[in-house]
C-alpha cells in the first residue's frame, strides 16, 4: 500500500470503530463519491496492508491500473479518517462538547439558552471534586467562552475580568510546576543541581495555601524532594499524596507517582540506603491497586521491570513471581511477550537457577535495547556460572556485548552503566586468582541502574 498513512490511520480503529466508519460514512457521504466508499470496503476485514494492485482490482476490475487516480482515492479517505479519528475523540470528552455547545449557541444568537446552559455547566463543574490542573483549564475555558459571548452580543454591563484571570493563573501555576518537577527529577537522575526559581515558589506556595489547591502544594512538596531542600520525609510526600484521593484527577496522581519514583530510584542508584527500595515497592504496590500506575489500562514495560527487580532486591522472590505472572495481562500487546520472557530470566538469575537463564535467553532478541543489552549480561553471566573463567568463548562474546552497547542508542545513564558492567564483566572472564575474582564478583551487580 503507498499510501502509509491510511493504512496506519486505519490500523487506530477497533474493529467495532471500522464497521460504524461504514456507517457514518454513508451519511456524510450518501450516494456521493461511491469508489471512497468502495475504497473503505476493500480495507474493511483486512489484518495487514492490500497491495495498490489488490485496490485497483477490487475497484476498477476491468480498467487498466492507474497509480494517480488510486491515490487521489487515498488520500480522500484519509482525510475521512482523520474527520472520523477527530469526531470520536472529541464526543469521548464532554469537557469539549460543553464549550463547542455553548460556542455553537452563541453564534447562532441563542442569548437565552446560552445564559441557562452556562449557569448548568458551572454548576456541574463547581461539583467536581478535584482541583487540580484540569479543573483551572476547564474553569479558564468556560470563563473564555463566556468572554467571548459577552463581547459578540454587545452587553451593557462591564465584564469584570478577575475571575478568567484567577483561573488562568491557578491553571498555569499546576502547569509551571510540573515542569519544574520534570526538569528538578532529569537534574536529579544526572546528578547535576537544579536552578532556584525562588519568587515563583513563594508565589505558589502561598497559592497553594490560600487557595486549598492539594495538586499543587504537592508538586512544590515533590520539587523540593528532588532539589534536595525539603524539610519533610519522602514518606510523608507519599502519605500525603495517598491522602488527597479524588482531590487530584488520576493523571496528576500518576505524574506525581512517577516524580516520586524518580526521586527514590535516583537515590537508590546512587548507592544510597536500601530504605529507597522498599518505598520504591511501597509506591508502586499504592499505585498498582489504585490503579494510577495503568495508563490506558496498560502497565509500561519498565514499571513491571522495575516492580519485579525491587522486589527481588528486597529478597522477596515470592512476591516478585506472583507480580511477574499477576501483571502479566496488564502490558501493552506488542510487548507482552517480550517484558514476560525478559523478566522471567531475571527471576530465574536471581535464583541462581543459570541453565534455566541460558534456556530462556538463548535464543531470544528482544524489541527494546535496554531487554536485549540486560539479557545478554545475564546470559554471559549464567554462562560463567556454568563454566568459570579463562573460557576463550565467553570472553569473546562479552566483548562483542560491549560493543553492542556502544552502538545502541540508550539513555546516557544506563550507556554508562553498562559499558562499565561489561568491562568489569570482562575483567571477570580473564580473572585467574580467588582474590580478583571474589574482588569483581563484589562489585559487579553495582554498575546495574534502574531505569527511571
Amino acid at each position: 500500500m503507498k499510501n502509509r498513512t491510511l493504512w496506519q490511520l486505519w490500523s487506530l480503529l477497533t474493529e467495532a470503530e471500522q464497521v460504524h466508519m461504514g456507517q457514518w460514512l454513508q451519511t456524510e457521504l450518501g450516494e456521493t463519491q461511491v469508489y471512497i466508499q468502495r475504497l473503505y470496503r476493500c480495507l474493511l476485514g483486512q489484518t495487514t496492508a492490500p497491495t495498490p494492485a489488490a485496490l485497483w482490482q477490487a475497484l476498477y476490475p476491468d480498467a487498466p491500473f492507474n497509480d494517480d487516480r488510486l491515490r487521489k482515492l487515498m488520500r480522500d479517505l484519509s482525510q475521512w479518517l482523520e474527520v472520523y479519528l477527530a469526531t470520536r475523540t472529541f464526543l469521548a470528552d464532554p469537557e469539549a462538547r460543553d464549550r463547542y455547545l455553548l460556542r455553537g449557541i452563541s453564534q447562532r444568537g441563542g442569548k437565552a439558552l446560552f445564559e441557562h446552559l452556562l449557569r448548568r455547566i458551572w454548576r456541574r463543574h463547581s461539583r467536581r471534586p478535584d482541583r487540580s490542573a484540569a479543573f483551572f483549564r476547564q474553569q479558564f475555558l468556560l470563563e473564555t467562552e463566556q468572554w467571548e459571548h459577552q463581547l459578540s452580543h454587545h452587553y451593557q454591563a462591564a465584564i469584570d475580568p478577575a475571575p478568567l484571570q484567577r483561573a488562568l493563573e491557578r491553571w498555569w501555576l499546576h502547569e509551571r510546576m510540573e515542569l519544574l518537577c520534570l526538569e528538578a527529577a532529569q537534574a536529579h537522575r544526572q546528578g547535576s543541581s537544579v536552578t532556584l526559581n525562588d519568587p515563583l515558589l513563594s508565589y505558589a506556595q502561598a497559592q497553594a495555601t490560600s487557595a486549598n489547591l492539594p495538586a499543587l502544594r504537592l508538586y512544590l512538596e515533590v520539587y523540593h524532594l528532588l532539589r534536595g531542600d525539603s524539610d519533610k520525609d519522602a514518606q510523608v510526600v507519599r502519605e500525603q499524596l495517598q491522602a488527597v484521593g479524588s482531590q487530584i484527577q488520576a493523571h496528576e496522581q500518576r505524574n506525581l507517582l512517577n516524580l516520586l519514583l524518580n526521586y527514590h530510584i535516583g537515590a537508590l542508584n546512587a548507592a544510597e540506603s536500601d530504605l529507597h527500595a522498599r518505598e520504591i515497592l511501597n509506591l508502586y504496590q499504592w499505585g498498582l491497586e489504585a490503579r494510577i500506575l495503568l495508563r490506558d489500562g496498560h502497565l509500561a514495560w519498565n514499571q513491571y521491570k522495575n516492580i519485579l527487580t525491587i522486589s527481588l532486591r528486597l529478597r522477596m522472590p515470592d512476591v516478585a513471581w506472583a507480580y511477574l505472572h499477576d501483571l502479566r495481562p496488564l502490558l501493552p500487546q506488542e510487548l507482552r511477550e517480550d517484558a514476560y520472557q525478559f523478566n522471567l530470566g531475571q527471576y530465574y538469575f536471581s535464583q541462581g537457577r543459570f541453565a534455566e537463564v541460558i534456556a530462556t535467553y538463548r535464543e531470544q532478541r528482544f524489541a527494546l535495547p535496554l531487554y536485549d543489552v540486560q539479557a545478554r549480561a545475564y546470559l554471559l553471566q549464567a554462562h560463567y556460572e556454568q563454566e568459570g573463567p579463562g573460557t576463550e568463548w565467553l570472553i569473546s562474546m562479552t566483548e562483542s556485548a560491549l560493543r553492542y552497547v556502544r552502538e545502541q542508542q540508550l539513555p546516557p545513564l544506563h550507556q554508562k552503566g553498562y559499558q562499565n558492567f561489561f568491562r568489569l564483566l570482562r575483567r571477570l572472564m580473564a580473572a585467574s586468582t580467588p582474590a580478583a575474582i571474589g574482588r569483581l564478583t563484589r562489585i559487579l551487580p553495582e554498575t546495574q541502574p534502574l531505569p527511571h
